[in-house]
């Protein structure tokens, strides 16, 4: 709404899958707490100010800490550590949540005169893993509860149900968990393209955007 709508774009092209998944698992909700995974950051009045004081006194200070301190950090920073535990959820009640945040997205498009377009996720998550795939989400398990079969269906259900809103809506979805072979040849780790998959699924997205692109593309004036 801030940033993207100023621009008017003719076409919003969204892909989402495990990041919300991963964000309704741990804080059950969008509106949360969390500093990087809520939509809104608070912020108490006096760490407000204390910041302020050192961004004008001393500027970058901020940033040039947090770099300092993740070169100088063990092992990665885990956005979730507070909430890394056995998990309890609601299958249903998360696919409701997902589905209604892509239904107001299509509707924001749709009501500044925006084509929007849903996005599957690519991913590795199979019925039948390779076993590095498998080694991650066994230890994932461990930490939270929630079984391989668990972490597919509900990945398998986030993407139904962008599948859904898409049709629900008559908005086209580009199937890239469908169109990009799920291996490691395009899928370097569960749910990233490496270079190959980058290219494949760029002539994906191209081909199908072609259609509603192409008809408000400006014609070279004939000289």
């Amino acid at each position: 709404v801030n940033k993207v709508i100023p621009l008017h774009p003719q076409v919003v092209v969204f892909m989402e899958d495990i990041n919300d998944l991963s964000t309704l698992l741990y804080e059950h909700t969008y509106w949360n707490k969390h500093t990087v995974r809520s939509p809104l950051e608070t912020l108490q009045k006096k760490k407000l100010v204390g910041k302020l004081l050192k961004e004008l006194l001393i500027p970058d200070l901020n940033e040039a800490y947090r770099n300092l301190k993740d070169r100088l950090a063990s092992k990665p920073q885990d956005e979730f550590a507070g909430a890394r535990k056995k998990i309890k959820y609601n299958q249903a009640q998360l696919v409701h949540e997902f589905a209604m945040n892509l239904q107001a997205l299509v509707s924001i498009c749709q009501a500044y005169g925006i084509t929007p377009v849903l996005m599957t996720q690519e991913n590795r998550i199979t019925a039948n893993p390779d076993p590095v795939i498998k080694a991650y989400l066994t230890r994932y398990g461990k930490e939270t509860g929630i079984s391989y079969v668990q972490v597919r269906e509900l990945y398998d259900a986030f993407n139904n149900a962008i599948r859904e809103v898409g049709r629900k809506n008559h908005v086209m979805v580009i199937d890239l968990a469908q169109e990009i072979p799920a291996n490691k040849k395009y899928i370097y780790d569960i749910v990233h393209f490496n270079d190959a998959g980058s290219q494949l699924a760029a002539r994906i997205i191209a081909a199908r955007l072609k259609g509603l692109i192409a008809p408000h593309a400006k014609l070279p004036s004939k000289g």
